[in-house]
């Protein structure tokens, strides 16, 4: 597998969000959650990966979470090309202890913006050993809404409304 998903570890295991609050969306184990006021909160959880094969595959992974989460190739007050179709503006990095899988790990947050949204993507990453091999948890979190009808005052409000959801899910995860 090109992401370094290990065939022997068959489950992952999470908490699940309430429906009445978040509905599944896509494939894989993304969730979703759209306010009155049009914040869409969107809940991403990625299949353990092997570090060995991240660094293999992807020129920007990195064993050290910290380094990868300080973001040192974005430059806060300039556009920045962080993967969408057009570059955004960023506003503002932070890095924070976070538990992932139980583990110790970190959270990288990016808020920023582009024509069409405002935006707060928390990344949470962890790495543990599996059987013997170094896996990486990662999750992300993303709080956005319509330039026009949304402040980043509104998205913090809807992030620290979840955060504690948000944490519980995060540190539950777990592979067999």
């Amino acid at each position: 597998n090109a992401f370094g998903w290990d065939r022997k570890l068959r489950y992952l295991y999470h908490k699940i969000p309430n429906s009445s609050l978040f509905v599944r969306t896509g494939s894989g184990l993304t969730y979703e959650n759209t306010s009155d006021d049009g914040i869409k909160t969107q809940i991403i959880i990625y299949a353990p990966i092997s570090i060995k094969k991240g660094i293999e595959n992807n020129s920007k992974f990195s064993e050290d979470i910290e380094e990868m989460f300080e973001f040192k190739d974005y430059n806060i007050g300039e556009l920045n090309d962080m993967g969408g179709k057009k570059p955004q503006m960023l506003h503002k990095i932070d890095l924070k202890r976070a538990n992932i899988g139980g583990v110790d790990g970190f959270r990288g947050t990016l808020i920023w913006e582009d024509k069409y949204e405002k935006c707060i993507t928390d990344n949470y990453a962890s790495n543990v050993i599996i059987k013997g091999k170094k896996y990486r948890y990662s999750t992300k979190v993303r709080f956005k809404g319509d330039v026009d009808e949304v402040s980043f005052e509104q998205l913090e409000g809807r992030r620290y409304y979840f955060r504690p959801l948000i944490n519980k899910m995060f540190s539950t995860i777990k592979v067999y």
